[in-house]
């Protein structure tokens, strides 16, 4: 009886249930081994010729090969393959000098097992069955050089490294791809045997990985990774990798047990994850790839990987779990980014720009390459385990959408949140997967996707997932028309439709595409833009603690802060802007605006529940739009627009100054983006969010050709886009609609922010005014407008025209109160009053300038915008300015900034310079006096600017035409002063006429402007009377009742004929007296003036004899005294 201690120490005892369990398998063998060595003596003794006795060992291969008996001459073959194969022998002199054996792949030296020899003698050919038991001791020898015997003539070279291998499963694989080369060169007997030998290998592979305690406890070896070391040391045999893998999982799969190729596999995939997790993008170990993508071509390895993912990953929201504790979740983590929130930028902190470029082409090329190997490995999952490849997808985009929702990075950090890197990698394999059949804007396959897809609400997961829907959070999403997973307007609004039949693969990629992109590139944008401002703000002050000769200290301590922000931002910008994905995010969104124009001319109103709401057919799109809505836009979520938006701000503002680097978006993609901008710009019924709406027009600013292209391809595209674009009739109408809409957002909304809101839409004006084309349909919106004045909706270009004299005024207003308070600042800075102030009121007073003056530079710039805009729209659009509803805002706006800018005031709003804050007064003078002259034919534009009392006077042009001498501006002074003639002529009539009309009586006063009316209406509700060129500049802006809020519109008020006729009649009675007093002042004065004449008559005719009187008597005074006379005729 064996001694129970010694057989527990055995590496095989764990195999065995008890001690009396291997006791019975050891006799088994030993019987069986006694079986064999008779059968074997037997059959030697009848062809051996009497000479056993004689032989030695070393004879029985020769003489075994000469015998006629074919089972031991199978046994000899079957020996000699596993000696060749496994170079192992139970045959201590299995060397002979005058053997002939030639082995194939050269083996000098065998591994003599000896324990297994003893038990077996006299048995020394290794059959199948004992190929078994010898591998087992050949895997748990500790030195298998100990055990080494010569083989052939050669024995005296070094020993070949396979053959002396420790590691079980390197030393199982070379045995492998030694039988599968060898087997095609066997006869079919052999091939039979060298198949079953593989099978023999993927047993012991498959017993190592489920007991890995039998090799790891003893001999210290590490399994997961030797199967990594099969990819890092054998690349160009990838197919033999995972050939050997597939038999093995086949051969673990055979037990029954659950889980057991999981725990065989979950070390390996562990070790792989480390790897990836000690990586960077730049040299990121390719073999755990290639590992990956084994493992995920085999439906057996896939579901592991799979698996594994899931459990390593944890439950949603934990925060001691994250999607990076996966071999794929860490291979998603790498990027030139940080892998948490708070980690650090280890790239771009070199200043030399070659560095520079060169660092980024290296950090793009391995992005790319990461996403290829993610995306093939991707793909290959969906093929073998579609549903859980998309459970897992859908999971990891569920958990992460606070990351779009949430902006403080504290209030994340509890939450399961993946990094700016993996959501970047995501969405670019993402964008891979749904490459075939959503990056074509003219796709066929793009018809097929099912906006109703985010109506569906899951109760029941399995049920979900038949259906095809593997995302949880869409139905949660805000759409295009009402609240996020509801109608139109809460409860009581209709149900978002719902296809009946699940949902096309191609639709839930496209939706998961989308959700990648909120969560990676929106989030991200926005993160960089968030950097670039504090650069900004990081240098000016630098540049202010510079100029100031502050402590070299914190002038030092800034430029780290500006070196760190700038290796953040340009990391970010790397990693956006990889070349390749990039590309296939220009296609996306190309073929997003596609597919949704279509949506919107979905022209099928059957109200009955369809199979699919997929557009499934091309429509031509034509404006106007049919009166028909789709029900499926409550169905479509805004963050589909909104990654537009992201896509061309991004390309617009942050693309690297070497742009040939960056693909540009094609033609036939701006296409469809232009397409799609109209048709949700045209009408607010298409999408309700007048701030999406803004962020459409944004994105047609973004479209404009860039100032700096050097890419003269992508500037002919932009250009003619805006010429010669279908639909290009309909820019303009649109951009105003937005413009008009954005004041009409029905939420409590900062008067900044709307103008952030229009001051893209600057742009796109000066530009479509510039193109004769779009001049033309700016003047054709002023004439609609000007013909419906009365309308009950205020036409679109006088709305339009009302809201951009407020921003004039409340921008230029705003400016220079904030420039007259930046100068009392400056000011007192340079005078030294703030030498002596606390730190801490110094301090204040420093962030008050710069905040001051921010918010001055941020007026300057739109206030100006919004007079040039006025400038060049009353320089061919001039009856609608001068029209009464508006001829008294715009003299009154015009004359309340130009007494400002050229007036004693002016001198409040000089400052240091000018050009830090963009004010820029003489071209604010400029522009407003040129509207004066583009307006000053107009009579009734004349009276409006004598009218206003507040701030016009006679001298107001005279202090203008002195500006605009010295600024250059001559020419349009003198066009000024033939104004200023027309205005003073006017002026004087209004004074006459205003002084026959005083003492009006109450009840003909407008109770709002203190006039006299000349038109009164009555409004409705409030029963007031008002002038109706009053109401109608109120209605403009707001469509209620000024005395009691109720709704009003110009149809509603009553126009009030009897009042008017008093009014006339009052007026007429009152010139008439007026006219009378006149008249008879008038003949007064003439009479008066005919007594004077006569007085003055008689006066001159006593005058006139008494000259008379002296000339007769001048001869006598001559006569008396000629000398005198000569005298004084000669003087």
């Amino acid at each position: 009886m064996s001694d129970p201690d010694r057989i527990k120490k055995n590496v095989f005892y764990t195999l065995f249930s008890d001690v009396e369990d291997i006791e019975k398998h050891v006799e088994l063998i030993k019987r069986t081994s006694q079986e064999v060595a008779d059968e074997f003596a037997a059959s030697c003794s009848s062809d051996l010729a009497q000479n056993k006795s004689s032989s030695s060992e070393n004879d029985v291969y020769e003489d075994a090969l000469n015998s006629s008996d074919p089972v031991l001459k199978q046994k000899k073959l079957v020996n000699d393959l596993v000696e060749e194969l496994f170079a192992i022998t139970l045959n201590e002199n299995a060397h002979s000098p005058t053997s002939t054996r030639v082995t194939v792949f050269g083996v000098t030296h065998l591994v003599y097992l000896k324990e297994l020899a003893s038990t077996l003698h006299p048995v020394t050919l290794i059959d199948l069955d004992i190929l078994r038991q010898a591998l087992f001791e050949r895997l748990t020898l500790e030195d298998p050089s100990v055990n080494i015997i010569p083989f052939s003539a050669e024995s005296h070279t070094l020993v070949p490294s396979w053959i002396i291998e420790k590691e079980c499963i390197t030393y199982l694989y070379d045995c492998f791809t030694k039988i599968r080369s060898r087997r095609h060169s066997l006869d079919k007997d052999m091939r039979v045997v060298a198949m079953k030998m593989i099978d023999i290998i993927h047993e012991n592979v498959a017993t190592a990985l489920k007991e890995p305690a039998l090799y790891e406890e003893g001999n210290s070896q590490v399994l997961a990774q030797q199967i990594l070391n099969l990819f890092a040391y054998d690349q160009c045999a990838l197919t033999e990798v995972a050939s050997f893998l597939k038999g093995v999982a086949s051969e673990i799969e055979r037990d029954e047990s659950d889980g057991s190729l999981s725990d065989a596999f979950a070390p390996t995939l562990r070790l792989a994850r480390d790897r990836l997790k000690e990586a960077d993008i730049l040299n990121f170990p390719s073999y755990v790839m290639q590992l990956l993508k084994t493992f995920a071509n085999n439906p057996s390895l896939a579901k592991v990987l799979l698996m594994h993912c899931l459990e390593e990953e944890g439950p949603p929201y934990r925060s001691e779990h994250s999607v990076a504790n996966s071999c794929l979740g860490a291979a998603l983590n790498l990027s030139c980014l940080p892998t948490t929130d708070h980690g650090i930028y280890n790239y771009f902190h070199y200043a030399d720009n070659q560095v520079f470029a060169s660092m980024e082409l290296k950090i793009w090329s391995g992005l790319s390459a990461l996403a290829e190997e993610l995306h093939s490995i991707v793909k290959a999952l969906i093929k073998a385990h579609r549903n859980l490849t998309l459970h897992w997808l859908g999971l990891i985009l569920d958990f992460n959408v606070h990351r779009g929702r949430l902006s403080a990075v504290s209030a994340t950090s509890q939450l399961r949140c993946v990094s700016h890197g993996y959501a970047l990698n995501l969405s670019a394999v993402l964008l891979r997967l749904v490459k075939p059949y959503a990056v074509d804007g003219n796709g066929e396959k793009l018809l097929r996707i099912d906006p109703t897809y985010t109506s569906y609400s899951i109760t029941d997961t399995n049920a979900a997932h038949e259906r095809g829907v593997h995302m949880q959070t869409m139905e949660g999403e805000t759409c295009l028309l009402g609240a996020a997973g509801g109608g139109e307007e809460g409860s009581s609004s209709p149900p978002r439709p719902l296809a009946t039949a699940p949902f096309s693969f191609m639709t839930e990629c496209f939706y998961m595409c989308h959700r990648s992109l909120d969560i990676g590139l929106r989030v991200v944008l926005e993160h960089m833009e968030e950097v670039y401002k504090q650069l900004v703000k990081l240098k000016n002050a630098l540049a202010v603690a510079t100029a100031q000769g502050r402590s070299p200290e914190s002038v030092t301590l800034l430029k780290e802060q500006w070196l760190g922000l700038m290796k953040r931002y340009f990391s970010l910008r790397c990693a956006l802007f990889e070349p390749s994905t990039f590309e296939l995010l220009s296609g996306f969104v190309g073929a997003t605006a596609s597919w949704l124009v279509q949506v919107v001319l979905d022209d099928d109103v059957t109200q009955s529940p369809r199979d699919t709401y997929a557009p499934l057919k091309w429509r031509q799109l034509a404006f106007p739009l049919p009166d028909h809505i789709p029900a499926t836009l409550r169905c479509v979520p805004e963050m589909l627009l909104e990654h537009t938006a992201c896509y061309l701000v991004l390309m617009k503002r942050y693309a690297p100054q070497n742009v040939d680097r960056v693909p540009q978006p094609s033609d036939v993609s701006m296409q469809h983006v232009l397409s799609m901008l109209l048709a949700m710009m045209a009408s607010n019924r298409r999408a309700r969010n007048p701030h999406l709406r803004a962020r459409l027009a944004e994105c047609l600013e973004c479209l404009l050709p860039l100032d700096n292209d050097t890419n003269q391809v992508s500037r002919f595209y932009r250009q003619q886009l805006f010429t010669h674009h279908p639909h290009v009739d309909q820019i303009v109408r649109c951009l105003l609609d937005v413009f008009v809409g954005i004041e009409m957002t029905g939420e409590s909304v900062s008067f900044e922010q709307k103008f952030n809101y229009r001051q893209p839409m600057y742009a796109v004006m000066h530009y479509l005014w510039a193109i004769p084309k779009h001049r033309v349909f700016f003047k054709n919106l002023a004439k609609e407008a000007e013909d419906n004045m009365d309308a009950v909706q205020p036409p679109l270009f006088l709305r339009f025209l009302n809201l951009l004299m407020n921003d004039a005024i409340f921008l230029l207003d705003e400016a220079l109160s904030n420039m007259a308070q930046l100068r009392i600042l400056l000011t007192a800075r340079e005078n030294g009053e703030w030498d002596n102030l606390p730190d801490n009121e110094r301090e204040r007073n420093e962030m008050s300038l710069q905040h001051t003056g921010a918010a001055a530079r941020i007026d300057n710039i739109l206030g100006g915008e919004t007079i040039r805009v006025l400038e060049y729209l009353s320089s061919e659009i001039k009856s609608i300015f001068c029209h009464p509803t508006m001829s008294d805002r715009v003299a009154a706006m015009l004359n309340y900034f130009l007494s400002h800018l050229v007036g004693p005031k002016m001198k409040n709003f000089k400052v240091m310079n000018n050009k830090d804050y963009k004010f820029d007064p003489a071209s604010l003078v400029l522009n407003i006096c040129r509207i004066y002259t583009h307006l000053g034919e107009s009579d009734e534009f004349c009276k409006a600017v004598s009218r206003d009392g507040r701030s016009y006077s006679p001298k107001l042009f005279q202090l203008a035409r002195n500006v605009l001498m010295r600024i250059g501006g001559g020419s349009v002074g003198e066009e000024l002063e033939g104004v200023e003639g027309r205005v003073g002529r006017l002026a004087a009539e209004q004074e006459a006429e205003e002084e026959c009309l005083s003492d009006v009586p109450d009840e003909f006063l407008d109770p709002i402007m203190s006039t006299l009316m000349l038109d009164p209406v009555t409004l409705p509700s409030s029963k007031v009377n008002v002038d109706r060129s009053t109401i109608s500049r109120h209605i403009l802006s707001d469509q209620s009742d000024p005395f009691n809020r109720s709704l009003l519109t110009m149809n509603m008020v009553i126009p009030n004929t009897e009042l008017k006729e008093r009014i006339q009649k009052w007026k007429a009675e009152r010139m008439s007296i007026i006219m009378q007093r006149k008249i008879d002042e008038a003949a007064a004065a003439a009479a008066a003036s005919a007594d004077s004449n006569d007085a003055s008559v008689d006066e001159e005719s006593m005058d006139a004899d008494d000259e008379s009187d002296e000339l007769r008597q001048v001869p006598e005074q001559l006569v008396a005294a000629p000398n005198t006379s000569s005298s004084s005729a000669d003087e």
